[in-house]
């Protein structure tokens, strides 16, 4: 059986979480709301947040 979105999801997640995490260590506002349910959409309204990080690390 091939892999289905939520597992393709999940694995996702799983690789990206430590650096999640180390974001809302610094920024724990961000972290309000579905995380792992948001992967890959823009969301559940008509917005969503860009996150990223410049070369020093920083939000």
């Amino acid at each position: 059986m091939g892999r289905t979105r939520v597992s393709v999801h999940r694995e996702a997640w799983a690789r990206l979480k430590p650096g999640y995490d180390a974001i809302l260590a610094k920024h724990p506002r961000i972290g309000r709301g579905p995380d792992l349910g948001h992967l890959g959409t823009l969301g559940t309204g008509n917005h969503f947040i860009e996150v990223c990080l410049d070369e020093a690390g920083h939000v």
